[in-house]
């Protein structure tokens, strides 16, 4: 499929592609996650995962 023929939304998660990122976790870890999400985060995982993330490499904004 050609650029032209790509809707809007298509293009921009065309330029975003490169940002996102998929993992199995194995059970253990899995569950400790969602704990983590379920305590801080309303449940929400992909949130959960960027806290972490971020705090690990110490200084960077989650949200950009």
């Amino acid at each position: 499929m050609s650029d032209d023929e790509k809707t809007a939304q298509a293009k921009r998660d065309d330029e975003r592609r490169h940002l996102h990122f998929q993992v199995r976790l194995d059970p253990v870890l899995a569950k400790n996650v969602q704990h983590y999400a379920d305590q801080n985060h309303g449940g929400v995982r992909n949130a959960a995962v960027k806290t972490i993330l971020s705090q690990f490499f110490k200084g960077i904004n989650p949200d950009g």
